[in-house]
């Protein structure tokens, strides 16, 4: 996990975890820019009806000046949170056929549950993702060339090989081959 990055916040199924919470996070990161600059025009705008004021109402310059420095600065510094583009994979694992004889009109593939990618280098295992309920996955990689192996039966699986490229979320499909003809 890297900090700071809200993609990066997945379970061992590749699940996101707290979804509400992400969210929430990532409307103040998206908005709060917005908000604290609405807020410093606001206060601006009192500060300049106060300056019209005789100076003993006035209260103190100084102490105005430092918070809207410290407002202009939150606002730069919020707007700069998060940033980047996830590298990896993300896709949908189907197997199939899924009966003797396919039909017309009848589908002969089905949603890949609860299958185990994993994502290896130089034979070495370094990321897995499990499938969801519809056969749904998310892995989040380095940039390089991966070796994909599965953990469920099949006669056939592809592609074998996959290549993430810096700051892509690249969508890669894999069908399992259940062998039944």
């Amino acid at each position: 996990m890297v900090p700071g990055r809200f993609d990066r916040f997945l379970d061992t199924s590749g699940d996101i975890l707290g979804k509400e919470a992400i969210a929430v996070l990532y409307a103040l990161v998206v908005a709060g820019p917005f908000v604290l600059i609405a807020a410093l025009l606001f206060l601006a705008e009192r500060y300049a009806a106060q300056a019209l004021r005789p100076p003993a109402a006035r209260g103190d310059r100084m102490t105005k000046f430092v918070a809207l420095g410290a407002l202009a600065a939150l606002a730069i510094g919020c707007g700069s949170a998060g940033g980047g583009t996830a590298t990896g994979f993300r896709g949908y694992v189907k197997r199939g056929p899924t009966m003797p004889v396919c039909r017309v009109g009848v589908p002969c593939t089905a949603p890949a549950k609860g299958v185990k990618l994993r994502f290896s280098r130089a034979g070495k295992v370094v990321a897995t993702a499990t499938t969801n309920d519809r056969g749904w996955y998310r892995v989040v990689l380095r940039a390089g060339r991966y070796t994909v192996g599965i953990n469920a039966k099949a006669t056939a699986f592809g592609p074998r090989t996959v290549t993430a490229q810096s700051d892509v979320m690249k969508r890669r499909d894999f069908l399992i081959d259940t062998g039944i003809r």
